[in-house]
């Protein structure tokens, strides 16, 4: 905090808490915060204390590279995480830091897994779960200039304990899940594991069993090896192409909304977002805000899916991208606070109301957030009526340069859009991902 801050008056300032907050006089007296923003913790103060913690976590990652680099040059050095989870905030796994910190980033993929209970596995509640899980780690790997391994694969019946497991992995499943792995681009499989194990009855299958036979899964291992094999000098140098998508997920906006407890709308916009361009067909990358800054990217679009925190920075290369021709589209709510977690004054805030061309009214909660489609706007007869908004309705009026293209049911505007420079932006009032 000395580092970031300077001196305690400016610290004092960032973690005011209108209408009551605390003073510091002292470094020793601060601690971190006990108490999250959905419980009237201090923004701030969260986001600071969750990003020392990503910075702590990425630090030790890299100190371990360094030792062992001192001692071994040939051998490369990999970290392995489970991510996207749910839990990443809590286990200050920030996957864009981490990437960056070992020879290969490496990704844990257990399809068979139950999301909540009394749900089903992920790979039957989600059927883009994993292209997706396995485009966040492709994109991560991207964009820190490292190899995407997967270092554990689930390989058999997984998880539960008594009352598991939760899913018993068929030979199918190891097929499916090693030639998606491959085609998204994974230069390591790994299983976990080879063998079950007796000495932790948690149900963790592998592709021998108990005794040490082989399973069926076992088999279509082999042949899975049999075919990379013959195949090898073409899968060491291939890759997937570059996708002209991305959707924008940053490590800060996850903190904002898991401390807000927003986590379920986040990863339901995330993945609504993804499951529309993967049934259609379009490849898709991820990319933070450090990402972004760097320019340079393939993209034609990029989609803010339940974007909430956006600095001004940020603001500053989606307004570059829409300049040289890309064209963005966001969503209620978007950009409503600064890198701090305060509120923008104007929202979408980081100067973003000027590039949409929107002014945006006062947002709700709402059950009717259906939007109404205009044949002569959209220019598609095919088109439904109305489709379907979720959870926010945020009225919108066009501001200079902006144009009104869709319209919820009372009338006011529930999209606009403004070409600027080569490209354009779209603002939607509600959130069409989630829907």
């Amino acid at each position: 905090l000395e580092a970031k801050y300077g001196d305690l008056d400016a610290l004092n300032v960032a973690w005011r808490w209108d209408c009551t907050h605390h003073q510091y006089s002292s470094w020793a007296q601060v601690q971190p915060p006990r108490s999250m923003p959905q419980e009237w913790g201090v923004v701030t103060a969260w986001l600071d204390w969750r990003t020392f913690l990503n910075e702590n976590m990425a630090a030790f990652i890299g100190w371990q590279h360094a030792l062992i680099k001192e001692h071994d040059r040939e051998h490369p050095t990999m970290t392995n995480i489970f991510a996207p989870s749910g839990r990443d905030v809590e286990m200050a796994l920030d996957v864009w830091r981490m990437a960056d910190q070992a020879d290969a980033i490496g990704y844990d993929l257990y399809p068979g897994i139950i999301r909540e209970p009394g749900g089903k596995p992920h790979l039957h509640e989600a059927p883009e779960y994993i292209s997706m899980f396995l485009d966040i780690g492709r994109s991560s790997a991207i964009h820190a200039g490292r190899e995407f391994w997967l270092p554990e694969l689930e390989s058999g019946p997984i998880n539960g304990w008594a009352l598991g497991p939760d899913y018993t992995t068929t030979p199918q499943d190891i097929t499916r899940y090693n030639l998606e792995a491959l085609a998204h681009g994974a230069k390591a499989i790994l299983y976990q594991g080879y063998r079950e194990w007796p000495c932790i009855p948690i149900h963790w299958g592998a592709l021998a069993d108990l005794r040490g036979r082989a399973t069926g899964r076992y088999h279509a291992a082999a042949a899975i090896n049999r075919m990379v094999n013959e195949h090898a000098s073409f899968f060491l140098k291939a890759q997937p192409p570059r996708a002209e998508v991305a959707l924008y997920t940053d490590t800060r906006n996850e903190m904002l909304l898991h401390g807000m407890g927003a986590n379920d709308l986040l990863r339901r916009c995330v993945r609504g977002a993804y499951h529309t361009f993967w049934r259609a067909g379009y490849p898709v990358e991820f990319a933070d805000s450090a990402a972004l800054q760097k320019g340079d990217l393939p993209y034609k679009l990029i989609v803010l899916p339940c974007a909430m925190l956006v600095d001004e920075p940020t603001g500053a290369a989606l307004r570059g991208f829409v300049e040289r021709g890309g064209t963005l589209l966001a969503f209620a709510k978007g950009a409503w606070v600064d890198g701090r977690g305060w509120s923008w004054d104007e929202q979408p805030g980081a100067s973003l109301s000027a590039l949409f061309g929107v002014q945006a009214g006062e947002i709700e909660r709402s059950a009717e957030c259906a939007i109404h489609l205009g044949e002569e706007k959209f220019g598609a007869a095919d088109l439904p009526p109305a489709v379907a908004g979720y959870w926010h309705r945020q009225p919108l009026d066009a501001a200079e340069g902006g144009e009104i293209i869709a319209r919820f049911a009372d009338g006011s505007g529930a999209i606009v859009r403004r070409r600027g420079g080569a490209g354009q932006a779209i603002y939607v009032g509600t959130h069409l991902d989630a829907a």
